[in-house]
């Protein structure tokens, strides 16, 4: 029986390093050029964060 995962290891740091990157924009984004509130701001950061690329989707929908 081969012990092998599901799903690949390069496509887990893929995943990692696209959401590292959309919570990097969106966090550049909302503390640059949007006026909401803080609380809101730190809200869509954490979105993010959880999500990853969808969240940013989300963010730009």
């Amino acid at each position: 029986m081969h012990n092998t995962p599901w799903l690949p290891e390069w496509l887990l740091w893929a995943w990692l390093g696209l959401t590292f990157l959309s919570v990097l924009y969106v966090a550049w984004d909302l503390f640059t050029s949007t006026p909401e509130m803080k609380v809101m701001k730190w809200g869509w950061v954490l979105v993010t964060l959880y999500t990853g690329p969808v969240g940013l989707l989300v963010y730009w929908f």
